[in-house]
């Protein structure tokens, strides 16, 4: 719950960064640690470890199997959601190998499927997830420390705490074998907050709501590159950045407003 609530209070407008950085240390309060390695959380070797906060977990039994794993990875059928252009390069850019390769897996994929921004002979696939027997056992894990650090390194930073908030980052950065942070100003360290959260956190699905908290998501995917650095022309705007209200709950309560745009 405490982990929620600090990211209620990031989300809503205004931030409020006192109530966030008050719910982080609860957390942080509860007895969580980092586990030694990154892959650690991701090898299966470990359910429910010292880093995880809420996991879903599955018995890998025919009434409690966790049948969405197969969509991130296999050969069986083409998959989608998969490993962007722009992410395998800001792994490289950062030479964060730990991190890359707990998250990402290449493949040959050669006489299965061919794709515009990917050779079949290095395809790749999201590696945070790794059992695919049927029933499947695989948990997944919705929230832990690193990111509550992360959360809380963002909410010291907005308050004039740099130098708090770059400790905490270096915590998550050391954990996979990486310097320390050079951001030494609020607007730098902003910006590293945002990356780490990128690197660290990726395909958990707190990327695009990072975005949207600070106000960056139209100048971030509207930069996005494919295989050779083209951009991919998303266009976002901020019609797109909500979805319409249904009409149906429209038609049920005549004090909504539809979002502008739709």
């Amino acid at each position: 719950m405490n982990g929620i609530l600090a990211k209620v209070y990031a989300t809503q407008e205004p931030h409020d960064w006192a109530k966030v950085n008050q719910y982080c240390d609860a957390v942080i309060a509860g007895g969580y640690s980092l586990l030694p390695e990154f892959d650690q959380l991701w090898d299966n070797s470990i359910e429910n470890s010292s880093e995880s906060i809420f996991e879903i977990n599955y018995a890998g039994t025919s009434s409690n199997s966790n049948w969405g794993a197969s969509m991130f990875r296999g050969e069986d059928w083409k998959k989608f959601n998969i490993p962007s252009n722009d992410l395998v390069k800001a792994f490289d850019d950062e030479g964060d190998l730990i991190r890359k390769n707990a998250s990402i897996i290449f493949m040959d994929v050669t006489g299965r499927w061919s794709d515009q921004h990917w050779p079949q002979t290095n395809y790749p696939f999201i590696n945070k997830y790794r059992s695919f027997v049927y029933p499947c056992p695989q948990n997944y894990i919705f929230l832990r420390l690193a990111d509550i650090l992360l959360l809380k390194a963002e909410a010291l930073n907005e308050t004039g705490d740099v130098a708090g908030a770059a400790a905490l980052v270096n915590q998550v950065r050391n954990r996979a074998h990486l310097g320390n942070t050079a951001a030494s100003s609020a607007d730098a360290m902003r910006l590293a907050i945002e990356k780490e959260r990128r690197l660290e956190l990726a395909f958990e699905g707190h990327r695009w709501f990072d975005l949207k908290r600070n106000g960056r998501a139209i100048a971030v995917m509207n930069g996005l590159t494919n295989f050779g650095g083209v951009n991919q022309s998303y266009n976002l705007t901020e019609t797109k950045l909500l979805w319409p209200i249904p009409q149906a709950e429209l038609d049920k309560n005549t004090k909504l407003v539809q979002n502008p745009g739709y």
